[in-house]
């Protein structure tokens, strides 16, 4: 199979293909076991599978052409219950992509999707795996064509190991993968990008709503006393999370000020506006922002954006990439879940919340999971199993 799979034709976008080695269902079942060893007998094993790493041609910002890559994982027998894209989480740290692969997400999600029949797509984005371009974090027409093009070379995959007969579609992801699921799959249901039938999507734990909601909340959580957690009048909790709010900000200011060609000392102050450029660059992993970015927003934020996203005001440009980048106001058609825990410091609970009640209200097909007072890396950990009984079901 792996040679068959590494000659397939896939036209002139896929430069290059890797093989990665393979895994047995034994595999699966230990790396399961202490990944999730909450709820290890709720998931479910019956195969091993095989990782391939695939480089390939996308469009980015400025509808340039680049070279991206991605992780694709192949179950070794049994019946192919269809094709899943799997969206990362937030990853500061090339060597750290998910095709390399990283054990926690590219074998982890290989373990639980694809030695149980799916064939699991999951690309790297453009500026992670092999791409030395900026990431532009959280800027989604930047990020879904990556995510689009590896499916349709998933897709060429699936055809040949069911014979065409199955076309359906799973999406999911964590986090800034949350967010990406979403817009993948409002993308799909617009433009119809795929000859896929999208049968469900699964959102754990991601931000939607980033000037109402998300930045806010990170701005919030950053400001409060080192070592305490203030719960305000929501319930929404603040303290522990807030080394990673502050990467997350300083990591979209980057991305925006370079997409959006304006100048970063508009969202970030000094001395920080002339470091940032250089720090995230794919070189820098989570201890180097610890040790050098500041401890509260306030030190790393421009007043006046601190003050434009405190009253909304959209003459900032900022403000006008977050709304353009919002995934929340729209009403999908295909099924979509949101997942996320109540004790969240990295996201706020409420971007769930505001996601899910603004299409229902509008007849979207949208269900919403509070899977208990989780933080944000334990929020992954309870959902996967749900997830992968969701999809059993709808792959039927």
């Amino acid at each position: 199979m792996i040679q068959e799979i590494m000659s397939l034709e896939y036209g002139d976008i896929v430069t290059k293909v890797e093989y990665l080695g393979e895994y047995g269902r034994a595999d699966a079942v230990q790396f399961l076991g202490l990944a999730v060893k909450d709820s290890p007998n709720n998931i479910k094993t019956s195969t091993g599978f095989v990782l391939f790493r695939f480089s390939y041609l996308t469009q980015t910002y400025g509808n340039l052409t680049v070279e991206a890559s991605g992780l694709i994982g192949v179950p070794k027998k049994g019946r192919i219950k269809g094709l899943l894209s799997w969206q990362h989480g937030t990853n500061t740290y090339r060597p750290a992509s998910i095709s390399m692969p990283s054990p926690g997400e590219g074998i982890g999600i290989n373990a639980l999707f694809a030695s149980n029949g799916f064939i699991v797509v999951a690309a790297d984005y453009v500026g992670l795996g092999i791409s030395e371009d900026i990431h532009p974090y959280y800027h989604w027409a930047s990020t879904i064509p990556a995510i689009i093009d590896l499916i349709k070379i998933g897709g060429i995959i699936l055809d040949y190991k069911t014979g065409g007969s199955n076309r359906g579609l799973f999406l999911a992801g964590f986090s800034q993968g949350a967010g990406a699921s979403v817009a993948t799959h409002r993308e799909l249901e617009r433009s119809q990008a795929t000859n896929f039938l999208l049968k469900g999507t699964a959102a754990i734990a991601g931000a939607y709503d980033l000037d109402g909601v998300s930045f806010p909340y990170g701005v919030r959580n950053s400001s409060s006393e080192e070592g305490n957690v203030v719960v305000n009048e929501r319930g929404e909790a603040f303290g522990k999370g807030r080394i990673r709010s502050i990467i997350y900000m300083g990591y979209a200011a980057n991305a925006y000020a370079h997409i959006y060609d304006q100048p970063i000392s508009s969202m970030i102050r000094a001395p920080y506006d002339r470091r940032v450029r250089g720090w995230f660059d794919g070189t820098k992993d989570q201890r180097f922002y610890e040790q050098n970015l500041p401890r509260t927003a306030q030190e790393l934020l421009q007043v006046s954006f601190l003050a434009a996203l405190e009253t909304g005001d959209t003459t900032h440009w900022a403000i006008q990439a977050m709304r353009e980048n919002e995934t929340y106001k729209w009403v999908p058609v295909q099924k979509l879940r949101f997942y996320f825990g109540a004790a969240d410091l990295d996201v706020s609970p409420q971007d769930s919340k505001r996601a899910f009640h603004y299409m229902k209200k509008r007849g979207g097909n949208v269900e919403l999971f509070n899977l208990g007072k989780y933080k944000h890396d334990e929020v992954i950990l309870q959902a996967l199993p749900l997830i992968q009984k969701w999809f059993d079901e709808l792959s039927q």
